[in-house]
C-alpha cells in the first residue's frame, strides 16, 4: 500500500542476520516453554466443551445439529485437529496450543518488523510470548482468544502491505479477518475498524470509487468464507441450527442470566498485567504516527480499540477475554522498546533496562505459577478447586464404565464428557441449552427421552447450576432409575439403579 512503512524505513533488510535468527529462535523457545508449565493444568468448562465437540467431530457428528454450543465452528475444528494430531488428552490440546502459538509469535514478529525493523520485531515478539501466557489472563489456556490472535495479527500484517499488489494485500487481510470470525464472532470489531480505517485514512485522496474498491476486495473473502460455512452446514442438514446458535442466539446470550464477573474486580485483578503494555505501547504508537505520519501505527491504535470493544461485546468480562488486547498492545510496546534500543547510547541503555524490568514485572509476580505450584494448585488459584474435582469425577467414571457407555451431566461441568471419554445421550452438553433452545419444552422432552432410551450409566448433577428449567423433571427420573453413588463439594454422581454398587464418599 502507498502508506506502507516498508517503503520508507531504511531498516527493512532481508532476514539474513544470524544474530537476529538466533534471537528469534530463542524467543520461540521461551514462548513454547512458558506454555509447557501449564501442560498438565486441568481443563476449565469452556475448554472441556470445545474438546468434547472436537472429539465428536472426529466421531462423525456435526456441531449444532448433534451437539450444541454457542461459538462459531472454527474453535471446534481446531480442537478436532489437535486431538487428531496429538490424542484425546488434556495435554494433547495444551501441546497443540503451544505449537499454534509459535505461529502467532512469528506473525507478531513479522508485523513489527514490517513497521519498524529488527529491534522492534524482536521486542514485540518477546513481549507477546511473555504476556500472552500470564495466568490471571488465563493465557496458558486453550481458549478461543488464544487461537483468535493469529488470524487477527495476520490481517494487520497483510493490510500493512508486504508487497506491491494492493488488491492481493486486501484480499489476504480480509481472508484472515474472516477466518478470525469463524473462530469467534467478536472478531467483527476488527473487521469494522479496518473498514473504517480504509474508508477514512488508507484511501484518503483516492476518490470514492477507489475507497469502495478497497473495501470490496477486503470484504470479498469474508463473504466467500461466510458463504462456504453456510453451504457446508446446509449440506449436512444443520443450517437452521447453525443460524440459530450463531446469529439469532448471541443477543439473548448477552442478556441471559449467565453472568460474568463485575467489571471493577476484573479491572483491579488484571491492572498490573496490562498496565505496563498500555503505558509503554499506546504513547509510542501515537508518537510514531505524529512523527512519521505512517498509517501503520494508526492501524495498530485502531486494533487496540477493536480489541477493547471485542472484550466488552459479550457483556461478561471473563479474564480470558482480555487476551484479545495483548497482540496489538505488544506490537505498540515493541515499537516503544525498539525505539529506545535503536538509540544505542548510555542513557538509552539504562532506559531499556528499566523498561524490560517493567515489562517483566508480571512474570516475576506470577513466578510461583510457573516454578512452584503444581498444575492442580495453578487451577485452584485461578478458578478454585472445581476443575480439579471434575477431573477426579471423570477419572472415577472412566474407571467404572465402558467406552460405549453414555453419561449425562446436569449443570456446567461439560469437561466431564471429554475427560471421561464418554458421550452424552443427547445434544445438550449444558443444561442452559434447554432453556435457550427455540422450543425449550421440546428440548426438555428430547433430553428426557434420550436418557430413557440411551440409559446413561452415570448422571452427574452440578449443584451450583442445578435449580434451573427442567430440574424437577430430572429429579423424578433420578428417583425412579438412579441411586446415589458419590459426591464432592460441587456435585453429586448418580449411578443407574440396576448397575448400582456400594456407595462411597469421594
Amino acid at each position: 500500500m502507498a502508506s506502507n512503512p516498508n517503503n520508507t524505513s531504511s531498516e527493512k533488510e532481508p532476514l539474513s542476520s544470524r544474530y537476529e535468527i538466533l534471537l528469534f529462535i530463542l524467543i520461540l523457545v521461551i514462548g513454547f516453554s512458558l506454555r509447557m508449565f501449564f501442560l498438565h493444568e486441568p481443563f476449565e468448562r469452556d475448554e472441556g466443551v470445545y474438546a468434547y465437540i472436537g472429539q465428536q467431530i472426529l466421531r462423525g457428528e456435526i456441531p449444532y445439529r448433534d451437539v450444541i454450543d454457542i461459538k462459531p465452528p472454527g474453535i471446534y475444528y481446531l480442537y478436532a485437529i489437535g486431538i487428531y494430531l496429538f490424542g484425546d488428552k488434556t495435554e494433547s490440546i495444551r501441546l497443540f496450543t503451544a505449537f499454534y502459538s509459535l505461529f502467532t509469535i512469528g506473525a507478531v514478529y513479522l508485523t513489527a518488523r514490517c513497521l519498524r525493523g529488527v529491534p522492534t520485531a524482536l521486542s514485540a515478539a518477546l513481549i507477546y510470548c511473555t504476556y500472552s501466557t500470564l495466568p490471571h489472563l488465563h493465557g496458558g489456556s486453550s481458549n478461543t482468544e488464544v487461537f483468535l490472535a493469529l488470524p487477527l495479527v495476520l490481517s494487520i500484517y497483510f493490510l500493512l502491505g508486504i508487497n506491491n499488489d494492493r488488491r492481493t494485500n486486501l484480499v489476504l487481510s480480509g481472508f484472515f479477518a474472516g477466518t478470525a470470525m469463524v473462530v469467534k464472532t467478536v472478531a467483527i470489531t476488527q473487521v469494522s475498524v479496518i473498514i473504517v480505517f480504509l474508508a477514512l485514512f488508507q484511501t484518503a485522496g483516492r476518490g470514492y470509487r477507489r475507497v469502495l474498491s478497497d473495501i470490496f476486495f477486503f470484504c470479498l473473502p469474508i463473504l466467500i468464507l461466510a458463504t462456504g460455512v453456510l453451504a457446508y452446514f446446509a449440506a449436512v442438514g444443520a443450517l437452521e441450527d447453525f443460524v440459530y446458535w450463531n446469529v439469532t442466539f448471541p443477543g439473548k446470550y448477552v442478556n441471559s442470566d449467565l453472568k460474568g464477573p463485575n467489571w471493577f474486580p476484573v479491572f483491579v485483578y488484571l491492572f498490573t498485567d496490562i498496565f505496563p503494555l498500555a503505558v509503554l505501547g499506546v504513547p509510542a504508537a501515537i508518537g510514531m504516527y505524529v512523527k512519521n505520519r505512517e498509517k501503520g501505527y494508526l492501524l495498530l491504535l485502531f486494533s487496540v480499540i477493536a480489541a477493547c470493544i471485542a472484550i466488552l461485546l459479550p457483556g461478561k468480562l471473563f479474564p480470558h477475554y482480555f487476551l484479545l488486547v495483548i497482540p496489538p498492545l505488544a506490537l505498540c510496546a515493541g515499537i516503544g522498546l525498539g525505539e529506545v534500543v535503536e538509540k544505542r547510547d548510555r542513557s538509552s541503555q539504562g532506559v531499556t533496562v528499566l523498561l524490560v524490568i517493567l515489562l517483566l514485572f508480571p512474570v516475576q509476580k506470577y513466578y510461583s505459577y510457573y516454578l512452584v505450584d503444581s498444575p492442580d494448585e495453578v487451577s485452584e488459584k485461578k478458578y478454585g478447586p472445581v476443575f480439579v474435582r471434575s477431573r477426579e469425577i471423570a477419572a472415577y467414571i472412566k474407571a467404572n464404565s465402558l467406552s460405549t457407555d453414555y453419561i449425562y451431566q446436569w449443570g456446567m461441568a461439560m469437561e466431564l464428557y471429554f475427560l471421561s471419554g464418554r458421550r452424552s445421550p443427547n445434544k445438550f452438553p449444558c443444561n442452559y441449552f434447554l432453556q435457550w433452545s427455540p422450543d425449550s419444552l421440546q428440548a426438555l422432552r428430547e433430553m428426557l427421552t434420550s436418557i430413557d432410551e440411551n440409559r446413561p450409566k452415570f448422571i452427574y448433577v452440578d449443584r451450583s447450576w442445578a435449580q434451573m428449567f427442567g430440574y424437577s423433571e430430572l429429579q423424578s427420573l433420578l428417583k425412579k432409575d438412579y441411586l446415589f453413588d458419590r459426591k464432592n463439594d460441587f456435585g453429586t454422581l448418580f449411578r443407574r439403579r440396576e448397575l448400582s454398587a456400594a456407595t462411597s464418599a469421594l
